[in-house]
């Protein structure tokens, strides 16, 4: 007979005792190796946290552009973080103190003989990060980083300037249309605290720039309105933006060309509305072209300043640029190694004129128009027909509804339905029977 422990041991004879395990080997088997990972994380989060570490704060994000070794990336990342953290975006003393930094960099580089042919700071990001502010205190450096770039615009580098400059106007200009969505509390916050950087820094530029924002922003409108602001002719007696974006609009390059466009999408007013109609014209000053295609480049500059001018109803939009960029068959042309940037044109010039909406109460679509979307409803793609019947719906005679009118009408509508699917199976229920009585 075998014992219980013989069983156990599988082979007749007893198993080692089991000992615990003494200290040393639960420091070597676990304490040492823990102390080897946090030091390892710890070298880690120092080195690359100190490197290329997120800032939290303004006062951080502010340090790292003054950094020479951190000022890139806390740039690049301040320029993603403020299109989503409106807190940041309305801060005025940060935004403030990012306008010294820009105009620190700005003026190092006006008083060097030549700048470098590879981009720097103020080229790129300081602009763009201005740009996403709800408070325009930049605007006047911006305005001054575009008239002297402007003169020097055959050098790369101040290309780049002038072209981050104007695309930093157009973003300006978009935070402005979205100034009076803010709540009322978070304007007269902004308002109180510029007033406070005015008085503070009186005789300084900072206190111009506070003080000038200040004027201006007290000029927008505290309601959202039903299209977008004349910013352009609201600034006029603090900002003098229709020279500025004037300019910019005759720049002898195709890209800086295309973004004054964008700008003046944005800061729209009288001044602006006359440089579009200049930009819908044959564009035969321009001498540096991003591609070899300098027709397509002309073109597409043409084409941008008829769908601003569409956008905003004006009463000189050239009419047969738009029914142009309306027409399938010449866009087909146009791109006929692009077929994908043919249907991009149209879907833009079809969403453009959907949101443009009807010149006034009461009026339709201009009949030439309309006749190109109708065209257009009947096309081979899906994506234009669809875009197409969208701007016809928006133009029919149909009587706008009141908003619980549609309601009414679903429940109507699924009423109906209900008793008609009863009344079909009662029917059927009852032919039935007497279809399985005998003699019926």
């Amino acid at each position: 007979m075998v014992s219980a422990g013989q069983e156990q041991s599988g082979n007749g004879r007893d198993l080692p005792p089991v000992t615990p395990p003494s200290a040393g080997l639960i420091v070597q088997l676990f304490i040492v190796p823990g102390l080897l990972v946090a030091v390892v994380v710890a070298v880690i989060w120092l080195f690359f946290g100190w490197l290329g570490g997120t800032p939290q704060s303004a006062e951080e994000y502010v340090r790292g552009l003054r950094s020479e070794t951190r000022r890139w990336k806390t740039a690049e990342t301040l320029a993603q973080v403020l299109t989503r953290d409106e807190n940041l975006a309305c801060d005025v003393s940060f935004a403030l103190e990012l306008c010294e930094v820009l105009a620190d960099e700005w003026q190092r580089d006006v008083q060097l003989p030549a700048v470098a042919e590879e981009p720097d700071l103020s080229a790129e990001y300081l602009p763009a990060v201005l740009g996403r502010f709800y408070v325009p205190v930049g605007l006047p450096l911006l305005q001054e980083m575009i008239s002297v770039a402007e003169l020097r615009w055959q050098q790369k580098a101040w290309l780049l300037r002038l072209r981050g400059a104007v695309w930093a106007l157009a973003l300006l200009g978009e935070k402005m249309q979205a100034w009076p969505r803010l709540t009322q509390e978070r304007r007269e916050a902004i308002l109180v605290r510029l007033d406070r950087e005015s008085q503070a820094h009186h005789g300084t530029r900072r206190g111009q720039w506070a003080g000038q924002a200040a004027s201006f922003l007290r000029k927008l409108p505290s309601a959202p309105s039903s299209g977008p602001l004349a910013l352009q002719d609201l600034a006029e007696s603090v900002y003098r933006v229709s020279e500025t974006l004037a300019r910019a609009a005759q720049a002898p390059d195709e890209m800086t060309r295309k973004y004054a466009t964008l700008a003046l999408s944005q800061w729209y007013g009288a001044a602006a509305e006359k440089s579009l109609v200049e930009l819908c014209g044959a564009n035969d000053s321009i001498r540096s072209f991003e591609n070899d295609d300098e027709e397509r480049g002309r073109r597409e500059i043409r084409y941008n300043a008829v769908l601003v001018l569409t956008r905003h109803r004006s009463s000189r939009l050239p009419k047969d640029l738009l029914l142009e960029i309306l027409d399938e068959n010449k866009q087909r042309t146009y791109y006929r190694d692009n077929p994908g940037a043919a249907d991009q044109t149209l879907l833009v010039a079809l969403r453009t004129v959907a949101d443009a909406g009807r010149p006034a109460a009461g009026e339709q679509l201009d009949p030439d128009v309309a006749r190109a979307v109708a065209k257009l409803a009947g096309s081979d793609n899906p994506r234009l027909r669809i875009e197409a019947q969208r701007v016809l719906l928006l133009d029919s005679d149909a009587p706008a509804h009141q908003p619980g009118e549609a309601a009414a009408y679903w429940v109507v509508g699924f009423g109906a339905l209900v008793i008609g699917l009863l009344a079909i199976a009662v029917f059927a229920r009852k032919w039935k029977l007497q279809s399985a009585t005998p003699g019926a």
